[in-house]
């Protein structure tokens, strides 16, 4: 700004100069400015004598030059007239006249001004003119520039106004969180007024300007967002760009069944819920799974969500886990293992994560029920049993297993029936799965349950009688 001040000024004082120069061609002299004396009258001899040394001069000027056909002078200072015009303009001269193209002295006396014909220099005026216009101009453009600049910059750091819409006195004061829903596909103007009508008070026009200015207009993500009290137009963009949902989570525990997995689902915060009312085998066909038991098939983890989000998809995320999990176990199977197939593994997993107490014990628990496996022998499962009177009597089942339960046949009663049972009975995790297929090298057959939540192997029935006797019974 101080260098377009300065050229103006520049440029305003050369106008100046010249438009001066041109209109009056002021070669001024004054006995005050060291001339040397002359006569009060000049005779026509020293006019004939000073005339074509002024023409000489003036012809001969650096700057635009002067075409003087013929000039009359009446020259009172002979040493003013070698000067640059400009230098010797002076109120206190007198002044002398020249005319150009009238070929003779008309008039003239002492102290008449001297005018010259410059037609260049008047070119030049015109053009210095313009040439002043346009840069007071840009000038003006500039300032009007880095104003708009600077206001645009406060714009982007400054908080926005969220509404919350009407407020209960009773409830306190008003929400300062607005949510906000994108859709797929959205256009930077969709998105804008999205934003707006969730109750961002501001212009949309200025906030979708910003958006397409920014060059990150089609980088903005669908999804489910939360506005907070003292966000920006430039935080705003930030968080629409990177996909900054709000999210909600939901942890799924190892050892769950899919029952109790859906009825945490129920009681998730903005879950859509989509599939209360359907049973198990709908929602598996809705998943592209038709014929496929439900339990065990999700693996348990903590998921998030956005706002909004069903349980549908979620439950797809959660099912694809488990397909990568237990395909990665598989694959590292031990070559010695008595299981089948991946469903054979998913199933035995289930059994160990029910029956583990303490995470170390994992692979010794996998090592005696593939032992058992090995030889042909019942499994003798507590919780498989556990899991068929539930499936036979539902929530009257009081949680106590006694005698009657070992001795009542289900499909999931080790006791009564050999093998794995036809289903899993919970969501095993990932150290479950491959204490399925990776289990510690022993030769127990069984084990008990010490009280601390650790268990106790043995490798003959006889050893595990005692053991029984001793952290069971106390003997």
């Amino acid at each position: 700004v101080a260098s377009v001040i300065f050229t103006f000024a520049r440029s305003t004082n050369m106008l100046s100069r010249l438009r001066v120069c041109a209109k009056t061609s002021r070669l001024q002299t004054s006995k005050n400015s060291g001339c040397a004396s002359v006569p009060s009258r000049l005779s026509t001899q020293n006019e004939a004598n000073i005339r074509p040394l002024a023409e000489q001069k003036a012809a001969s000027l650096d700057w635009p030059k002067a075409r003087v056909n013929t000039s009359c002078v009446n020259w009172p200072c002979k040493k003013e007239a070698v000067s640059t015009p400009v230098a010797r303009m002076t109120p206190q001269c007198s002044r002398a006249r020249v005319r150009a193209g009238t070929g003779s002295c008309k008039g003239s006396k002492e102290g008449d001004s001297i005018a010259v014909d410059m037609p260049e220099l008047s070119s030049l005026i015109q053009f210095l003119e313009v040439y002043q216009a346009v840069r007071r101009l840009l000038g003006l453009l500039v300032v009007v520039f880095v104003a708009a600049g600077l206001a645009a910059v406060g714009w982007l750091h400054q908080p926005l106004k969220l509404n919350a819409g009407p407020v209960d006195p009773s409830f306190g004061a008003a929400e300062t969180t607005l949510d906000v829903a994108i859709e797929p596909g959205s256009s930077a103007r969709t998105v804008t007024q999205i934003v707006v009508d969730a109750g961002v008070q501001t212009n949309p026009t200025l906030l979708y300007a910003w958006f397409r200015l920014s060059g990150q207009s089609r980088q903005i993500k669908a999804g489910s967002y939360e506005l907070q009290a003292g966000i920006t137009p430039k935080t705003l963009l930030q968080k629409l760009v990177q996909g900054d949902e709000a999210l909600r989570a939901i942890t799924l525990v190892e050892g769950w069944t899919f029952q109790q997995f859906r009825a945490a689902l129920a009681k998730a915060e903005n879950l859509k819920h989509d599939t209360q009312g359907l049973a198990p085998d709908q929602i598996m066909a809705l998943l592209g799974r038709a014929g496929v038991p439900a339990e065990g098939r999700f693996f348990p983890d903590t998921y998030t969500y956005a706002k909004g989000s069903g349980e549908l998809a979620l439950l797809k995320r959660a099912m694809h886990a488990m397909d990568k999990r237990l395909q990665a176990a598989w694959q590292a199977r031990l070559a010695t293992t008595p299981l089948k197939s991946p469903e054979q593994a998913l199933t035995l997993a289930s059994i160990i994560e029910k029956e583990t107490g303490k995470g170390a014990d994992r692979p010794f628990i996998g090592g005696v029920f593939n032992n058992r496996l090995r030889i042909g022998m019942l499994l003798q499962t507590d919780p498989t049993v556990i899991y068929g009177v539930v499936q036979q009597m539902g929530d009257a089942y009081d949680g106590n297993l006694r005698k009657r339960d070992l001795q009542t046949d289900t499909p999931w009663n080790t006791y009564t029936r050999g093998g794995l049972p036809p289903t899993p009975i919970a969501m095993p995790g990932k150290a479950a799965l491959l204490a399925a297929v990776q289990p510690a090298q022993t030769k127990a057959l069984y084990f008990v349950a010490r009280g601390d939540g650790s268990s106790q192997f043995s490798e003959t029935l006889a050893d595990h009688n005692r053991a029984v006797n001793k952290y069971q019974r106390g003997q």
